[in-house]
């Protein structure tokens, strides 16, 4: 999958394709706010990495063809991460309940995996609660199929908590990170 961004100041030529084996060495990982012309990376790498082992809900196709009025428009955010005009990662937060806004729609291109960028859009997010003022952070996942997403988080500080039923069929851990 690639998702290059079109005219952007010092954008390498669409034809200029990045390369995992550049990445360390001549591709920075640039993170990014939102911007329109993610939209479509956004939609493909959640549906992506959902679609390996659950179906795609109702819910998810909404949430994932309009972030503006799901996520950003109720005062969440999304970020992603770059690679030239290559979008290769993305996370998103939400305001969720009193006090708290919920990590979600986090996903890297499987062929940038193991690289760091997942982390780099972890703290990303997290700075972008602490300036909201957000106090606490709280994520759903797997554990059973998303077990390098859960080493991370708890890599970078989010701490298990009980799992209340309903939210997430596909969800069997609830994780919160106090700021």
């Amino acid at each position: 999958m690639t998702f290059a961004v079109p005219n952007k100041k010092n954008a390498m030529k669409m034809t200029d394709k990045a390369s995992p084996e550049k990445l360390d060495t001549e591709q920075p990982v640039e993170i990014r706010d939102w911007e329109p012309a993610f939209r479509e990376a956004f939609f493909q790498l959640n549906k992506a990495w959902i679609e390996v082992d659950f179906p795609l809900e109702p819910l998810d196709i909404a949430v994932l063809s309009n972030p503006e009025d799901h996520i950003l428009n109720k005062g969440g955010a999304i970020v992603a991460a770059l690679i030239g005009t290559e979008v290769v990662g993305v996370v998103a937060l939400r305001p969720f309940k009193e006090n708290s806004m919920e990590l979600t729609k986090m996903a890297v291109d499987t062929r940038w995996r193991g690289r760091g960028i997942g982390e780099k859009l972890m703290y990303a997010i997290l700075r972008v609660a602490q300036e909201k003022g957000v106090p606490r952070v709280v994520l759903f996942s797997n554990s059973n199929t998303a077990a390098a997403a859960v080493r991370l988080y708890f890599k970078v500080g989010f701490k298990e908590i009980p799992l209340e039923a309903g939210v997430y069929d596909r969800a069997n851990i609830k994780m919160e990170y106090i700021l």
